[in-house]
């Protein structure tokens, strides 16, 4: 099962990755690629959190009023609708430099790779990594909904030394 997941992953980074070459000099081969988001996750993550405690309170377990309940219903769809409209943002590490691409809501580009650069920096002067994000031009990125492959995607893609 996992491994039909990670295949189908694979197979949508490739497509992700060739969509976005036009944006690339010519000649620089991607060396790295990871997915982020300019909002932190633990945003969402707490709208949702406090959303649930409050429909398990309030609705369930009947310790807070019903209204509060019905809050908490509405903070929680308030999360998941969030997660979905938080701009997200391809990090492309080459022999060359490091990109940062506008994507979409659903994580494709969708339009010319070239004027969806959001940010271009040789090897010489990569962002430094701070905490979990990293600034990139007026944005910070972090790493797309908190994940830890990403993290490690975008530790790499910052190496001085080349990335993996």
């Amino acid at each position: 099962m996992f491994e039909g997941v990670k295949a189908r992953n694979r197979e949508r980074r490739g497509a992700l990755l060739d969509s976005a070459r036009p944006a690339l000099v010519e000649g620089e081969t991607p060396k790295v690629m990871a997915l982020g988001q300019t909002l932190h996750p633990w945003i969402v993550f707490a709208i949702s959190i406090g959303g649930s405690v409050m429909i398990v309170h309030g609705l369930i377990g009947d310790t807070l009023p019903r209204s509060v309940g019905i809050l908490g219903v509405v903070l929680a769809l308030a999360g998941i609708g969030f997660s979905a409209i938080v701009p997200r943002r391809l990090v492309i590490r080459t022999d060359g430099g490091l990109y940062v691409i506008r994507l979409d809501r659903n994580g494709k580009l969708t339009e010319d790779p070239r004027s969806a650069r959001t940010f271009w920096t040789p090897i010489a002067t990569l962002p430094v990594l701070e905490g979990k994000s990293f600034e990139a031009g007026d944005e910070r990125i972090h790493p797309l909904m908190g994940g830890k492959p990403e993290l490690e995607a975008i530790k790499s893609a910052l190496e001085p030394a080349g990335g993996s």
